[in-house]
């Protein structure tokens, strides 16, 4: 009788667990960062300005919902270093883009921009990035 008892118990405690597991969903975790923002723009390895003001950089949140702001940063180069950072924007949640002045590039030069988002948490996302040469202004 003893053995059906525990049985039963180590049961109902192994069910209760996996309905536990189960029942907040499948969506993160409070304590989880948001995911990284996925860059759009600009997307190809050359950049040609000829003509534009600006160059345009544009991105798609995955959960817009839970976003704050937009941390935006150029860093001159392929190394986001400190050293590097020519630009640091923070972009308000109901943007998806941002413009950067033409004038802000040299020609020739190799770019890297990083963007992450910021939940009203104050947790950050993974950075996206992407690195780019200007080849024409």
């Amino acid at each position: 009788m003893r053995k059906f008892l525990w049985l039963g118990f180590s049961l109902i405690c192994l069910l209760s667990a996996i309905a536990l597991t189960f029942a907040g969903g499948f969506e993160r975790s409070p304590f989880e960062p948001p995911p990284a923002p996925e860059i759009v723009l600009p997307r190809s390895e050359e950049v040609d300005l000829t003509g534009k003001d600006n160059l345009e950089c544009k991105w798609i949140s995955l959960k817009p919902a839970e976003v704050d702001h937009f941390e935006l940063k150029l860093y001159k180069g392929y190394d986001m270093y400190e050293s590097g950072l020519i630009l640091s924007e923070n972009v308000s949640s109901g943007k998806t883009s941002f413009l950067i002045k033409a004038s802000t590039f040299e020609l020739g030069q190799v770019y890297t921009m990083s963007l992450c988002q910021v939940s009203y948490g104050g947790e950050k996302s993974d950075k996206a990035f992407t690195s780019f040469k200007i080849i024409a202004k």
